[in-house]
């Protein structure tokens, strides 16, 4: 069973914050959820804007969504995210194939962000500070999508990079330390432009 709540537009990020800050129990489920886990969909938007949207989710809903991600990402890996050879421009209103996916515990567990880059100007990409989504110095495990970016630790001044289709990975020191997420352009456009 799916709860859904939309948030739009910069001015409402602290809220965002303080939502995904609301302390969890031992499971790493939400005390306002019991028994529930996050999903925080982060969509640049075409005009510019950033968009989120915030589910509560099963720890079964997770595990079906990872399941779900594993079979498309080895499809979408073994092909290309094109038509035609260019882009296709499709934005993800939910944790699906193409976005980067963040988690809070290892092995692809616990509560997820993930992000994705249909804005304005795609192509050049953008990042994040992950305390607008009370995420910093959060990230247990990540999994890419069909875009390659980095983690930044403030810290040590160090990126680490991940590339397109790369596999779940329990993150190490320095991505469990990330305050920013950057995530890559897209390296060509749809006819039309971007």
């Amino acid at each position: 069973m799916k709860r859904v709540g939309h948030i739009s537009g910069m001015a409402v990020m602290a809220m965002v914050s303080l939502a995904a800050c609301d302390g969890s129990q031992g499971d790493g489920s939400s005390q306002d959820h019991p028994g529930l886990f996050s999903e925080t969909v982060v969509n640049q938007n075409a005009d510019g804007t950033i968009s989120t949207t915030v589910s509560w989710l099963t720890a079964d809903e997770i595990a079906a969504l990872a399941a779900s991600r594993s079979q498309g990402a080895q499809a979408a890996a073994a092909g290309s995210p094109t038509i035609g050879g260019e882009y296709v421009f499709i934005q993800d209103t939910s944790c699906r194939t193409k976005s980067i996916w963040v988690y809070d515990q290892p092995n692809a567990t616990g509560n997820i962000i993930c992000f994705d880059n249909v804005g304005a100007a795609p192509q050049a990409g953008y990042a994040v500070a992950l305390s607008n989504y009370g995420w910093s110095k959060r990230v247990k495990s990540y999994w890419p999508g069909d875009l390659p970016g980095s983690f930044y630790n403030p810290t040590t001044f160090h990126f680490t990079s991940w590339t397109a289709w790369g596999p779940l990975t329990n993150a190490g020191t320095e991505v469990q330390g990330a305050d920013t997420i950057i995530i890559n352009g897209y390296s060509s456009c749809p006819s039309g432009g971007c």
